[in-house]
């Protein structure tokens, strides 16, 4: 049986997702992960929510948003500094929960290589590049990112990530639906 899922990441990845589709990663922003394609689960992650008697635009939404969160971390290692979120359509069976960390409640993990075919819908945020320094701040401090920086992007990072409305900005952005060639 089919389930929707949301995957985010970098648009240093979409060119080769839309032609290719998703592939286990050789290389791991997390080095809690496993090599697999994550994604959150409509269903799992709303019962985890407690918002199984919204309306399904609600339930799609979050998974949305959560998928955008992943995104934002893909940021800071990132050299198109624009989120790209995918809804994919895919066999249940093939998707395992993930347990690699906390608060990964309704994150699940494919295995295996995910056909182009499977994407439903997708979306891309503006050019973020003039505060990716906000996106490493992010990222510094969490002991379980494989992720180095220099130290000019540690000081823009820290003060960057101080900054609130930095934050307000970006996860009150729009994301642009993307045409899926069938």
């Amino acid at each position: 049986m089919k389930k929707t899922y949301f995957h985010g990441t970098s648009a240093d990845n979409l060119q080769s997702i839309l032609e290719k589709g998703f592939s286990p990663d050789e290389e791991k922003i997390w080095n809690v992960s496993e090599n697999g394609v994550y994604a959150w689960s409509v269903e799992k992650l709303a019962e985890e929510e407690g918002i199984e008697d919204e309306d399904e635009q609600s339930k799609l939404e979050l998974a949305k948003s959560r998928a955008f969160d992943n995104a934002t971390c893909a940021l800071g290692a990132s050299k198109d500094c624009r989120a790209v979120v995918f809804q994919i359509e895919y066999e249940e069976e093939e998707f395992q929960e993930d347990y690699s960390c906390d608060n990964m409640n309704g994150a699940f993990v494919c295995y295996g290589k995910i056909s182009s075919q499977s994407i439903k819908a997708a979306w891309i945020s503006e050019d973020f590049s003039l505060v990716k320094g906000w996106f490493i701040g992010s990222m510094m401090g969490r002991d379980m990112n494989n992720l180095e920086f220099s130290e000019v992007e540690r000081v823009a990072g820290k003060f960057l990530y101080n900054s609130c409305e930095i934050s307000e900005y970006i996860f009150g952005s729009e994301l642009t639906p993307l045409e899926i060639a069938d």
